[in-house]
Parts: C-alpha cells; structure tokens; sequence
C-alpha cells in the first residue's frame, strides 16, 4: 500500500516507558525492600541504576537466617535506620562507622561481634532506646552506655557488666552458665563494692527488673550491702531466681530492702542440690524484720523451676518464704504457690500456712499446681 506509514515506536522507547521497576515509587520501594532479607536486598543494587544502594535508605531492617553470614559493610552506611533486628549474623564494625543517628530498636540474636564490636555500635546510636541481646558469648565485662535506653534485654554468656542506662525503666537480665561458667565471673577485688552495686545499684529510674540464671549469683558475689546506694522509689515488680542450695538470698534481700513500692513479686526457686550447702537456713528466716518490708506488695508467685524433683528442704525453703511474705507484706492480696502439691500431703502446711499470723487481712493463698496455674490465667485474661 501507497503513502505514508504509521511510525513505529521502537522497542527501545517502549522498554523505557514500561520499566516500572525503575521507575517505581520511593515508598513502594521501601516496602519491598522491607519485606525480603538482608542479602536478597542488597542483592536488588543490580536491577538498575535507580536501584543501587536503595536498600541503605530503607527505616526498619530485618534478617533472621539460620546459617552464619556476615553483615555487609555497607549496612553500616544506611543512615535512615530506625529498628534493625538481626539473627545468626557476623556483625564487623567498620572503623568509618559514625553510628545511625535515627535508631532507636537493635535486636540481635545467636551472633558475632568480635572485640568491642557491641559497645562501639550500640554507643554510636544517640536515639537508642531499645536493645536486645540474646545468645552470645563475651570473654570480657559487657559494657552498655547508652544514655536514653529505656529498655534492655539481655540473655548470654559474659563476664562482667557495665551500665550506663541512667534512663532504664525495664531491663531484663539473664547470664547463661554451663560448666561452672559464671563461677569466673569478675569479682570485685578492693572489697568495697559488691556486684549488685556495680551492676544494677544505680538504675534509679527501674520500674520492672527480670534477673534469672547464673546472674543472681554474680549479683550475690562480694560485700552485700543492706541497701543499695540508690532508692528504687519507681520499680513496682520484681522477677528474679532463688537456688535453694545456695546462699544467694543476699542479693534479693537487698533489692527487696532497696525498692519500698514493690507491688508485684515472682520468684522462682532452684536446686541444684550441692551436697555440702543442702542445709544452710535461708536468710529469711534468720533476719530479724522489725518493721514492714513490703509496704505496697500486692501479688507473690513462687514456682519451683527445678529439672528434678522438688525435694523436701526445697519445699521448706519456699515455705519458709512464704511465711516471710505473709508477715512483711500489709497490702497482699495473691499468694500464689505453684508445684507444692506432693510436700503439702507430706507436711500438711495448707492448714498451717493459712493460719500463719499476716499482716494482710485480705491475703488469699493459693496452692496450685502447674495446670490449674494455666487454666488460672486463662480465666484471668479472659
């Protein structure tokens, strides 16, 4: 056919107007990059040349792998993060790092931080307000400065710790042991200050305190103090572990002495069974209380958390505290005693207990074993 034809748009023209991965919006950009990992999206640089680097810009990044891998060099010049969480990762500061001035999340599990790797990033991130370690191991003494962290959460194997958290108000702490590990544990050599006052003396703004494992025991190592320097005027609830074969009772003591407003206790009793200390009386019941020492304690759960079977001196042992609960404590409501079952048809202290003189005229005693400990709640959060 004659005359002019219709121009055809080349291939080149069309491919151009129909990139839209390129030409994709910032926002969607960032939504996508969120959802995929680390490595995948870093990986998305050699799309195009709109692509390159757009991972560093992203606000929140997550990768949770099962396999070591190490973090690349330039996650640490992405300078919009506000939460990073990271798993299984081999995490090397670079010298150039400045920090990330927005992060205010950091999350790492199961991973590697050669040398001083974890105070130098966690102090070069001013915003930080939340931080979670768990499942790592530090040869030496942990050092956390971080002056508006509010909430931290520790859980691994290390040697000594350092705080710096003038703004703390929930810190969760749990120093992992095997082998006689926290038995090396740094111990203060002049004899004038004990691990408790170094570690957690001076968290004058702590309002929830966790501390479990070995950690209760690195608290206890030292001159214990009866209170500590500074009044926790602001912690309402205490968890914290009790090895009934040891003597580490000091410790709680003294945070039970440095915390007037405590309104809500859970402890959790141990044996390890270690033949030469089974029978060391409690503090409890040897200190002499002549005044009130839980003046706003409300609710008290004791559970026995022991992996063999709960034995006869530890079933007085938590008993015993009990009683020590019953008669400081004017304002209880809920005493709750869980995994005492078999002592009670032994001893037969129900009748005992509740009669027990307390200072509560309103105290209920619960006697419950770990099932009806689960239908309680249940009913309770229904």
């Amino acid at each position: 056919m004659d005359g002019p034809q219709p121009k055809k748009k080349s291939a080149d023209i069309i491919n151009s107007n129909n990139d839209y991965i390129s030409n994709l919006p910032v926002e969607i950009k960032d939504i996508i990059l969120m959802k995929l990992s680390i490595k995948e999206a870093v990986r998305t640089s050699v799309l195009s040349s709109k692509w390159k680097d757009s991972w560093t810009s992203i606000p929140n990044l997550v990768f949770e792998g099962d396999m070591r891998c190490k973090v690349p060099s330039r996650f640490f010049a992405c300078s919009a993060l506000k939460s990073v969480k990271l798993s299984y990762c081999i995490i090397i500061v670079p010298r150039f790092f400045n920090g990330f001035a927005l992060l205010h999340t950091l999350k790492l599990h199961n991973f590697l931080l050669p040398e001083s790797g974890i105070e130098k990033l966690v102090s070069s991130c001013p915003l930080l307000d939340c931080l979670s370690l768990s499942s790592f191991c530090r040869l030496g003494c942990l050092n956390i400065s971080a002056p508006n962290l509010t909430s931290l959460d520790i859980c691994g194997k290390f040697y000594d710790l350092c705080l710096e958290t003038p703004k703390l108000t929930f810190a969760s702490i749990n120093l992992e042991a095997y082998h006689g590990y926290y038995l090396r544990v740094n111990v203060p050599k002049d004899g004038t200050e004990s691990n408790i006052t170094r570690t957690v003396g001076r968290l004058s703004n702590i309002q929830e305190l966790r501390i479990s494992g070995a950690f209760v025991d690195f608290l206890a190592t030292g001159p214990i103090p009866v209170k500590l320097p500074t009044i926790f005027n602001h912690l309402k609830e205490i968890c914290l572990d009790i090895d009934c074969s040891k003597q580490n009772e000091g410790a709680a003591l003294c945070l039970f002495q440095s915390a007037p407003n405590i309104q809500v206790l859970h402890i959790e009793f141990n044996d390890n069974k270690v033949e030469d200390q089974l029978h060391v009386q409690p503090l409890w019941e040897l200190k002499a209380i002549k005044d009130c020492l839980f003046k706003r304690l409300e609710v008290v759960t004791m559970l026995y958390m022991g992996e063999t079977e709960l034995s006869l001196w530890s079933g007085k042992s938590m008993l015993g505290f009990a009683k020590f609960v019953l008669s400081t404590a004017p304002a209880l409501e809920n005493l709750n005693i869980i995994g005492l079952e078999k002592l009670l048809t032994i001893l037969s202290v129900d009748e005992k207990l509740n009669n027990f003189p307390k200072l509560s005229t309103k105290a209920d005693i619960l006697f419950l074993e770990w099932e009806e400990w689960l239908e309680y709640w249940e009913d309770c959060l229904a």
